[in-house]
């Protein structure tokens, strides 16, 4: 029985230690895209401040539900991910 549940755990474990760079790179990702939407809108038209602003609050509201829980994930999964001391 135990052999039986550990091997795979182990597998999966190792599974998602493959996953975890992709994890942090989708952390890393989605944070240039709102580093570009943050000077979209600072250097936007005045015209077309309120659409720039409007995307901004999407983007900063979709990152709210993720791109956190894929770092620590990613942290928790890979050592070389953690913040340094």
């Amino acid at each position: 029985w135990l052999v039986g549940t550990i091997a795979p755990a182990a597998k999966l474990v190792e599974a998602l230690q493959a996953d975890s760079a992709n994890l942090a790179h989708a952390h890393f990702g989605m944070m240039a895209v709102a580093a570009g939407l943050d000077i979209t809108t600072r250097s936007c038209p005045p015209a077309f401040l309120d659409e720039a602003m409007e995307l901004e609050q999407l983007w900063s509201d979709r990152m709210e539900y993720g791109h956190h829980d894929a770092l620590y994930l990613a942290a928790a999964l890979d050592p070389n991910f953690r913040d340094k001391p």
